[in-house]
């Protein structure tokens, strides 16, 4: 008769979902783990959503599309968002994070219709930060006055080489 096994990894519960820290090396009782990623919330009274979909392509690209700060007026091309005919070079700032990388606080694309709406609204100018901590997280917060949002994406193999699935958490509410 076989002996069945059962490991025990370091789990951590917040913000809506149970995040499982596995390495390798099943860590001892001593070691310490790093918390896991929190979402940024800047008053108690925020709103927060769920959404999930899942991605038609290897992880690895689906971390790659994570990270590449250069994709947006490619991609997200649509009448809402940004057209071809609107493309145009802008420099943005990075800097050294532990485990990864952010593109500093920067005012997002003017032709981009959701900032442009949130400018309108709030009558004050909007930034958005961006982190990429490996090995598969990026984080974002936009401000505009009194109302921000945070979110936190994670991509997660779902089967090997076939699909990827991404997570978004979105916060919201008005500062104090």
């Amino acid at each position: 008769m076989e002996r069945i096994f059962a490991g025990h990894y370091p789990c951590e519960e917040h913000d809506g979902y149970v995040w499982v820290y596995m390495s390798a090396a099943l860590p001892r009782s001593t070691d310490t783990v790093s918390g896991a990623p929190k979402l940024a919330a800047f008053s108690e009274r925020y709103k927060s959503t769920h959404l999930a979909c899942d991605l038609p392509s290897h992880v690895d690209q689906g971390i790659i599309g994570l990270m590449d700060p250069a994709h947006g007026p490619f991609v997200h091309q649509s009448w809402f968002w940004r057209s071809k005919k609107s493309i145009h070079e802008k420099a943005k700032q990075f800097e050294p994070i532990s485990l990864g990388f952010r593109m500093s606080a920067h005012s997002p694309s003017a032709n981009s219709a959701p900032y442009q709406l949130l400018k309108k609204m709030t009558g004050a100018p909007v930034t958005t930060t961006i982190d990429f901590i490996l090995p598969n997280m990026r984080t974002e917060e936009i401000r505009s006055g009194k109302l921000w949002f945070s979110s936190l994406t994670t991509v997660t193999p779902v089967r090997r080489d076939l699909s990827a699935s991404i997570l978004w958490r979105l916060g919201m509410c008005r500062y104090r």
